[in-house]
């Protein structure tokens, strides 16, 4: 039984017209639109179909899809500049909070002034302020779980990497 890819990847005018990059693509292509069309009979291809391929429609059709095809590759593995903003974001704020977590004066003991509860007495005694610390602490725990969160969401196998990599280095410790 004759289909419509064979008789198209022998004609001429269609090999010389619509080969893309010296690939013919009539195989692929058209055995998915030739599977449905009606035919004139069992052995043969529809008027239609020898219409349109002759026309140039085929062609047309064929080179818009293998373009879109072709752009849809070229953008595959990489990110929307929204989940770029959103990585870059994630970033810069773990970053913030990572120094301000390290920095010197959140660690330093502070006079702290305590009033007795039963004496009314104040008391000055050196310590912590554990309420920042816990505050730094959070908020670095909150960015860091965004910025992970933010890098699993990512196409880009280098941003992946490093997202695993960070929770990799962080469950080790």
């Amino acid at each position: 039984m004759a289909r419509i890819s064979d008789y198209v990847s022998n004609h001429k005018y269609f090999d010389e017209n619509y080969n893309v990059n010296n690939q013919n693509y009539s195989n692929d292509f058209l055995d998915g639109l030739s599977a449905s069309a009606p035919k004139v009979s069992s052995g043969s291809f529809s008027l239609s179909d020898y219409s349109l391929i002759k026309s140039g429609t085929y062609g047309k059709l064929m080179k818009a899809y293998y373009a879109q095809d072709k752009a849809q590759k070229a953008n595959a593995g990489k990110d929307s500049s929204a989940k770029l903003t959103a990585m870059a974001e994630a970033a810069s704020a773990l970053s913030k909070s990572s120094e301000r977590l390290m920095s010197a004066s959140l660690w330093e003991q502070k006079t702290i002034t305590e009033k007795d509860e039963l004496t009314g007495e104040e008391k000055n005694k050196s310590d912590y302020n554990w309420t920042d610390i816990e505050k730094a602490l959070n908020a670095f725990i909150e960015d860091y779980n965004s910025t992970v969160e933010a890098a699993g969401n990512s196409n880009t196998k280098s941003v992946l990497r490093n997202g695993a990599w960070m929770t990799k280095t962080t469950s080790a410790h």
